[in-house]
């Protein structure tokens, strides 16, 4: 975390959503901004940080980057396999392909957690789940579905894509799928839902059950290495009788301290499950 030399996005830094981002890497609060708002590459400044990789989520970039003489590494990051594909390029851009090595045996070990303590679930009794904002009608991303499912849980969102990011689908859709539960990604979003009189019909609406989507590196919803917590969340949230908090909690305190080399506070690790705003220590 201490070789990153550019700050967040203009966009991330205005939602105010990745304080443990300043807490991992304190250097990079009010560093040079590397795009516009927009999107586009503000050359000036990568030239003058002059740094030796450039990682970009976009094939757009790649090449106005080389000519520019630097040295580009890409991730497709849409599903499970990317991501690990990305940590193992990672840790040989690094030179720690021990520290990948760890992390993936961890990821697999933690998703056989999840299936282990669910495999008992009968089909009928799996609560149905929604993750996103339903209020405008739409599942921020692809991952979801695989995460929701390693829980135990049935996203209702889940129609057998394997390509794409946001999903939109329509309010006769979701009244039709009447999940059990509601993922979003902040509480505002609660307040809107249950305003609404018509998403008032909805099962996870009358019985209160929603659970926000921590943001901590990332957002756990999306694409993110901490993605074997949000299976472990997902799983403590719908069936809390097969995953204490108090378990959750210690793994939670135990994947940063290993992975991020942070050591969490018990003030951050219940903001995290409560989905409260990341707090610094």
């Amino acid at each position: 975390s201490d070789k990153l030399v550019n700050e967040l996005t203009q966009s991330m830094v205005k939602a105010g959503k990745h304080q443990f981002q300043y807490e991992v890497s304190p250097q990079i609060k009010g560093a040079p901004f590397v795009t516009t708002p927009d999107g586009e590459l503000i050359t000036e400044e990568i030239l003058r940080l002059n740094p030796d990789i450039c990682v970009v989520l976009s094939k757009d970039i790649i090449e106005p980057l080389e000519k520019l003489g630097m040295t580009v590494v890409y991730y497709e990051w849409q599903n499970v396999d990317d991501i690990k594909e990305a940590v193992t390029l990672m840790g040989e851009v690094f030179g720690v392909p021990e520290v990948a090595s760890d992390y993936l045996a961890y990821f697999d070990s933690t998703v056989e957690k999840a299936r282990e303590l669910t495999k008992d679930l009968k089909e009928e009794d799996k609560k149905t789940v929604l993750y996103g904002n339903a209020t405008e009608l739409w599942q921020p991303h692809l991952i979801a579905e695989w995460w929701i499912a390693e829980a135990g849980g049935i996203s209702v969102t889940d129609n057998g894509r394997t390509t794409g990011t946001r999903f939109e689908y329509t309010l006769e859709e979701l009244l039709l799928w009447d999940p059990d539960f509601m993922i979003p990604t902040g509480k505002k979003v609660i307040d809107e839902i249950k305003a609404d009189s018509v998403l008032a019909q909805i099962n996870a609406v009358k019985n209160d059950q929603f659970f926000v989507m921590p943001y901590v590196a990332h957002v756990w919803g999306n694409r993110t290495v901490e993605i074997p917590l949000t299976i472990l969340l997902t799983t403590h949230k719908l069936y809390p009788e097969l995953y204490s908090r108090d378990e959750l909690a210690k793994e939670i305190r135990d994947f940063y301290s290993r992975f991020f080399k942070y050591e969490m506070t018990d003030k951050q690790i219940d903001a995290i499950i409560d989905g409260d705003v990341f707090p610094a220590k």
